[in-house]
Formats: C-alpha cells, structure tokens, sequence
C-alpha cells in the first residue's frame, strides 16, 4: 500500500510540475505583412481599419509591417487600358498610428480610382 501512495503522489508530483506558466501559446508576429484584393467598390467598403489595427497591434515591438491593396480591374481610360493598380504601405510596430493614417488615405485613393472609373464608363 505504501508503494502505492508513493508511486501515486510521484505521478500527481510529475503532472502538476510538467504544466508550464509561460505563455508559449500566446500569438506574435514578426514581419507581418497584410495583402488584400479588391474588385470593386463595394468590396473598398468592406475595409474594417479597426481590424486592420489590431492585426498590426499582434506584431511583436520594432518589426517591420507591410500593407498592400491590389485593385483589380479592367478599364479602358483614353485609350489605355489598366488591368490592375495596386498601393503598399510599409511601416514599423512601434508607429502604428502613422502606419494606419496611410493606410486610411490609400482607402480613400482606391475609393477615387473606382469612383472614377464609375464616371468613364
């Protein structure tokens, strides 16, 4: 019976002190780098900036980020035509504020460029 308790109390010993504290499971990225598609305006609406932010937040300190739209779409303009059009922002973790600031005036870029072609067609 004792030979029990022991092995017993080893085993209950050897699981409590195998469950670890650190936050091993906790996400952080490095070198993030966000790329989205649009295809129309609608889609420019869909844009979360707040969502965005909290992307950007998930970076580990003093790391390179990166933001890229790619526009697509096929309009004839004066006789030239363009397939696509793409925006990138690259920034660093630590400014996220001025980061999101580009990204809401490339918002408001992609929002002309449709409204535009909307206007030529």
């Amino acid at each position: 019976m004792r030979n029990t308790i022991t092995l017993l109390l080893l085993f209950c010993s050897t699981l409590f002190f195998s469950q670890n504290n650190n936050k091993e499971n906790e996400q952080v990225f490095e070198n993030l780098k966000l790329e989205i598609t649009i295809d129309s305006y609608d889609d420019v609406k869909h844009i979360n900036l707040s969502d965005i932010k909290h992307v950007f937040k998930q970076s580990k300190t003093n790391q390179p980020i990166e933001f890229k739209v790619h526009c697509n779409n096929i309009t004839n303009i004066n006789a030239k035509v363009i397939t696509d059009l793409s925006f990138k922002v690259n920034g660093n973790s630590n400014e996220i504020d001025s980061f999101m600031k580009k990204i809401k005036t490339i918002k408001k870029s992609i929002k002309k460029y449709y409204n535009n072609q909307k206007s030529n067609k």
